[in-house]
């Protein structure tokens, strides 16, 4: 019984894990799409464009921080498009 107990936390603790390291991965790419979408409708409002501007701060600053990862955003962002 102990042993069952023990491994429903274990999966639960390597869900929860999953998730949360699927998180990040998923902001990132979530730019891919968003950039699309005002492209093609240029439907944010400019109250909209500026959350998603602070939204995406971390990715910019990223940007200057790592060497390369502009350009890999910039390439996937054209993917997009």
């Amino acid at each position: 019984m102990a042993d069952e107990e023990r491994e429903g936390v274990r999966q639960w603790a390597v869900r929860i894990g999953s998730v949360l390291g699927a998180l990040p991965v998923l902001y990132v790419l979530s730019i891919g799409p968003v950039t699309w979408w005002e492209v093609m409708y240029g439907s944010f409002s400019n109250e909209h464009l500026e959350s998603l501007e602070t939204f995406y701060a971390p990715l910019e600053s990223l940007c200057d921080w790592i060497p390369g990862f502009d350009i890999a955003i910039i390439w996937y962002i054209d993917l997009w498009l």
